[in-house]
């Protein structure tokens, strides 16, 4: 256990408790024993970070993109990285974890070229016999089914059965658009994963692995649907969850419901039958079902799913002695993983779509990436061996995978600290996001040449609303293909809103219809048709061309260009270039310029004098990825697979960019109160938690006082209590509504806003809600209490202490 977190959850009372083991000496699941927490710890991944305390107030752009991108480099554990001293993504720890996961993959791919058929009916659809399920809420669910897409291609390309399925709460209509209620609906999980198995054979299925996703260990589908998996009646499952706090952080809903008195008498009265424990009853342990009936419907809650992880050390429950030590098992024995690395708290307080998002991208895409190499390719499977070396071996490989992608997050990061770096422009670009959203434009996102990067900006646009409180046509992203490189089908997924088109024609054009000469055109510049994707032997695979499951396109890249140099010539919009290339394997650098160029002649098209279209027209933001490791590679002499990993970096890259460009334009805009997202909607029980910390931290009443305040801003005078078992009433009537939390700030400090119809006039001007709080009196942010030079220098007092923490944690980087 990292001193960090110990120092946390100490106190006088346990003074006489032994120390906690050494990380070395812990079972290689949890970094904590799955206990319950103290009372008032607030899980590590919705605590503010220290480093961005003050982001609010920093004095430039520049400030601002530095801070951003270091945060992103914490998740690897680096010695800029978490103030709190956690192992990253680049521990050894983990690296052996992620083997494991990657391990796991190997065998259900293996299984599945041997058992895989056609089915008869429908020519040239496979049959699955192993299916990897990935199940996600919100930002998770998006990136699972980025990667089960990107899976299923690349399989594809091999001549082998797709067998990845993403399962996302609110079904894919949350693809795009934010249905964050979903998250809290575990009724919803058990008919999802009864469609999802049906979906992918039914009982043709012989095994199946699921991979739960949720970064805070607190999304009740996601529990729900673990739980499912491991009450298999045919013992399909192999199962793990991923997420980025301690396990004895998981949520723990106050919703336990144990067997009625009735049942529990009836159990005491029958002759020769023990009383059970009604908690053992309801956790599946020892439970007699012909006395008590069978096990009530409800939905789990994340803690006792992570129960159902923990290890048997020493074989005390499942055998005797060493050799049925779980601890000493892997993965395809013990049939269960828990994979939570501590990535530290996140730029923007609970905002785990940034550090959380990226994390949860680097696993997935490395693991299924390094599995399908391992089970597909003769070359790869006799250099490491099967099935001796085969845990060491996918170690090795992940771990690679997983290098490459820290060099996409150090190009962008060790740009932006760099004054004379391309990525420099990308300032321009936070300001230019900015003042779109302040003159109530737009800002739109579109690749113009791989498809996986414009669900990756796609996935950043949809985001923007639940974080934000941003409307819908604030943050825009168009996919090359539309619906039918999402879906597979050109019609709108149902419970799409009607007027929601991703595809960039004609969903791009008709939105165009409606530009102005404030809104911005962001165009993502990848990799050409000379790029290490498209000349490795598995392209298709990765950037998801030529199928249903990964994405065909027939618009090409200059028709795009095409497209949006005819918009900017009409309307005269802003326009950016950012190109994200591999060294010494693509052109997209080159190509960017010259995409520019077109762009620039349109601007001055519409604006007549070359001064108003350089305005117009951003300079190329140029990010160079280099995937070279050198002696790091450990698995290959050739680079091969490593280099074929390389779109998935581009991604990656391009995440990072899209998030700190939408991330600051909002910080800019007032969206945000120090590093807290004072504007976000209230759209499920983990916001509205989030919310009740926020007032609580902004006016220093009490939890309860807080969690009245919010009920007050929700339902107006006189407001029903508020209580854990009963958030989803609260939720439900909160989700349409705009500016709640900083109502319910008001009105928790009282006078002058003791009517809850004073507080919500004084928020629904048009002004920023920072403003609108400096206001009101509240200091000690970015907002008031101190000028931006002061803030922005205690800022970065606390960047240079978090930058000696973390150095135990050095990654091959």
């Amino acid at each position: 256990m990292e001193e960090g977190l110990a120092s946390s959850s100490s106190s006088e009372d346990d003074a006489d408790e032994p120390p906690p083991r050494a990380e070395e000496n812990l079972p290689p699941l949890f970094h904590e024993a799955a206990g319950p927490p103290p009372e008032e710890e607030t899980p590590i991944t919705e605590r503010p970070n220290p480093a961005t305390d003050f982001i609010d107030a920093q004095a430039t752009t520049a400030d601002l993109a530095r801070l951003l991108t270091q945060c992103d480099r914490e998740m690897y554990g680096m010695p800029t990285g978490d103030v709190l001293g956690h192992a990253g993504l680049g521990s050894a720890h983990f690296a052996r974890m992620f083997g494991q996961l990657t391990d796991q993959i190997v065998e259900y791919v293996r299984l599945n070229q041997q058992g895989a058929t056609i089915e008869a009916t429908t020519p040239g659809k496979w049959r699955p016999r192993a299916v990897v399920f990935i199940v996600g809420c919100g930002t998770s669910g998006r990136l699972a089914f980025q990667a089960s897409r990107a899976g299923n291609a690349a399989l594809k390309a091999r001549g082998h059965a797709p067998m990845f399925r993403h399962v996302v709460a609110g079904g894919d209509a949350a693809l795009f658009q934010c249905v964050e209620s979903a998250e809290d609906d575990g009724a919803r999980a058990r008919d999802d994963y009864d469609a999802a198995l049906a979906a992918a054979g039914g009982d043709a299925i012989t095994d199946a692995f699921m991979i739960g996703i949720s970064a805070g260990l607190s999304a009740r589908y996601v529990a729900e649907m673990l739980n499912r998996a491991f009450d298999d009646p045919k013992h399909r499952f192999a199962v793990a969850f991923l997420g980025f706090n301690p396990s004895n952080q998981a949520r723990e809903r106050a919703m336990f419901h144990p067997p009625s008195p009735r049942f529990q008498r009836r159990a005491t009265l029958l002759p020769g039958v023990a009383p059970v424990d009604p908690t053992d009853w309801m956790m599946g342990k020892d439970r007699p079902e012909d006395v008590y009936g069978p096990k009530p419907i409800r939905p789990a809650s994340f803690r006792e799913v992570v129960w159902r992880f923990e290890l048997d050390i020493g074989g005390q429950y499942c055998g005797v002695g060493d050799d049925d030590d779980e601890s000493t098992q892997t993965m395809r024995y013990r049939r269960r993983l828990a994979l939570n690395p501590v990535l530290g708290p996140e730029a923007v307080t609970g905002s785990s779509r940034l550090k959380g998002g990226s994390a949860t991208k680097v696993i997935l895409d490395a693991s299924i990436h390094a599995a399908i190499a391992l089970a597909c390719d003769v070359k790869t499977t006799e250099e490491i061996g099967f099935p001796i070396r085969a845990t060491r071996g996918a170690t090795a490989l992940t771990r690679d995978c997983v290098c490459v992608a820290s060099r996409a997050t150090r190009a962008v990061s060790q740009a932006a600290q760099d004054d004379d770096s391309p990525l420099s422009q990308a300032r321009r670009l936070i300001d230019a996001a900015a003042d779109a959203l302040r003159a109530k434009a737009g800002v739109h996102y579109l690749a113009s040449d791989s498809v996986g990067v414009g669900l990756t900006c796609a996935i950043d646009a949809s985001e923007q609303e639940p974080t934000f409180g941003a409307k819908k046509t604030d943050v825009r992203a168009y996919v090359r293909g539309g619906w039918q490189v999402v879906t597979g089908s050109m019609r709108v997924p149902a419970g799409v809103d009607a007027d929601l088109d991703v595809s960039e024609s004609p969903g791009f054009r008709a939105a165009a219809g409606s530009f102005g000469a404030d809104d911005l055109i962001v165009v993502f510049v990848t990799g050409g048709e000379d790029s290490a994707s498209k000349r490795s032997s598995d392209s298709d695979a990765r950037d998801g061309d030529g199928d249903g499951d990964g994405g065909s396109s027939s618009t090409s890249s200059s028709s795009i260009v095409d497209v949006v140099a005819d918009v900017v010539a009409e309307k005269g919009c802003r326009v950016a270039v950012v190109a994200v290339g591999v060294k010494g394997h693509d052109d997209a650098i080159a190509r960017a310029e010259t995409i520019r160029a077109t762009f620039a002649a349109a601007a001055e098209t519409a604006h007549r004098t070359r001064r108003a279209a350089e305005r117009a027209t951003l300079a190329t933001c140029a990010i160079e990825i280099d995937p070279a490791l050198g002696p790091e590679l450990g698995c290959y002499e050739e680079q091969s697979q490593i280099l074929s990993f390389a779109p998935r970096a581009v991604e990656l890259a391009v995440k990072h960019v899209a998030n700190a460009v939408s991330t600051g334009a909002h910080v800019l805009i007032g969206k945000t109160f120090g590093n807290r997202m004072i504007d976000l909607r209230v759209s499920n029980a983990k916001l509205f938690r989030r919310a009740a910390r926020l007032i609580e931290d902004l006016t220093g009443v009490s939890d309860v006082d807080a969690r009245v305040a919010l009920s007050r801003a929700i339902h107006g005078d006189p407001a029903p209590a508020v209580d854990d078992a009963a958030l989803d009433a609260h939720v439900r009537v909160a989700t349409g509504m705009r500016r709640v939390v900083p109502a319910a700030t008001l009105l928790a400090t009282g006078a002058p806003w003791k009517d809850v119809v004073d507080a919500r006039v004084a928020v629904a001007s048009g002004e920023s809600v920072r403003v609108i709080l400096t206001r009101a009196g509240f200091g000690g942010k970015g907002g008031g209490g101190e000028g931006g030079a002061s803030a922005s220098k205690r800022a970065k007092t606390t960047d240079a202490a978090a930058t000696s923490k973390g150095a135990a944690y050095q990654f091959a980087f």
